[in-house]
């Protein structure tokens, strides 16, 4: 599942602690932790995707793990400095304008693999993802709001 995004001493270390619990799911960790919950508009699936695609890239091209997808949103993670931060969502803004709306931050977060025997997945734990939602349904397009 992870074999496009970790290296093969990645993933050895993986099925290496998932064999060391008897669960099979190795114990989250705390870690800082940057990241954009963010929507697109689109009036049609096609618009949609269009908007998510150029978004998607420029995330990417950061250096940021794309952890959520849900229709028009998703959210990013990545580890960076404040000045490449602060370019990604420049670079956001300027491809997408009033096109895209978003929340940011940073913070310590369970991060990890969770779920069960049958459903693994890698990424972060948000405790708090309701207020965030909530925060980023608010706010107008075009627009990001640090939280």
């Amino acid at each position: 599942m992870f074999a496009e995004f970790v290296s093969a001493e990645g993933l050895q270390a993986l099925e290496s602690a998932l064999e060391k619990r008897s669960d099979g799911v190795p114990p989250l960790k705390m870690e800082a932790v940057s990241y954009l919950i963010f929507q697109v508009r689109g009036d049609s699936p096609d618009v949609m995707q269009r908007h998510l695609a150029q978004a998607f890239e420029i995330i990417m091209d950061n250096d940021c793990l794309i952890e959520n997808i849900m229709s028009s949103i998703a959210v990013a993670t990545f580890r960076t400095k404040v000045a490449t931060y602060e370019q990604l969502l420049e670079a956001l803004h300027t491809r997408l304008g009033p096109n895209i709306r978003v929340v940011h931050g940073r913070g310590e977060y369970p991060r990890g693999i969770f779920g069960s025997q049958r459903r693994l997945s890698y990424g972060t734990i948000f405790p708090d993802i309701t207020s965030k939602l909530e925060t980023l349904f608010a706010m107008e397009f075009g627009t990001s709001r640090e939280i």
